[in-house]
């Protein structure tokens, strides 16, 4: 199998950094001129923790236009994925490490999520709230759309098991 790379769109990316920005000058906005009530201070607190945490998030976006590093990467020995805020990055997960693929679309976008044995966690000393699984945000690529992502992860990981010899579940 040659290793496959799926590029990232920069131009949704940065469509997905304009908007959070937008968002946190919004809240800036009403943080600077607040309203006269009793619950002003509750509202500045609000608006306040709302703007920075969307420049926060923003910063994510900036960083992958700048490093420009693709999407996701899959070979014969497994994937690297970059999708996101919470993504692997430079460590390869292997397909034996892999219990299952799913497609999981929502009303954001597509997502693939894969089902990672727990061998995998303790190996690469994770944190926690990673082990709920592998989520790779395909609504950023360039060049494929979220089915054939999908496909192409999931034919990838049938070939590892075919050459391995381990049971292969055909999905539709």
């Amino acid at each position: 199998m040659n290793e496959i790379i799926i590029k990232k769109s920069n131009i949704r990316m940065f469509f997905a950094f304009l908007t959070l920005v937008c968002g946190g000058l919004i809240f800036t906005l009403f943080l600077v001129y607040g309203t006269a009530d009793s619950y002003e201070w509750l509202l500045k607190f609000m608006c306040f923790s709302m703007a920075g945490m969307l420049y926060f998030f923003s910063l994510f976006y900036i960083k992958q236009i700048v490093l420009n590093k693709p999407l996701l990467i899959i070979n014969e020995e497994g994937f690297y994925d970059y999708s996101s805020m919470f993504a692997t990055g430079n460590r390869i997960v292997r397909w034996s490490d892999v219990e299952n693929i799913y497609p999981n679309g929502d009303a954001s976008g597509a997502l693939i999520f894969v089902a990672v044995k727990d061998e995998f966690w303790e190996r690469e000393k994770l944190w926690i709230a990673s082990r709920l699984g592998i989520h790779i945000m395909t609504k950023f690529s360039k060049g494929y759309d979220d089915e054939e992502c999908f496909n192409l992860m999931n034919e990838a990981f049938n070939e590892y098991k075919k050459k391995n010899s381990l049971d292969v579940k055909k999905r539709k």
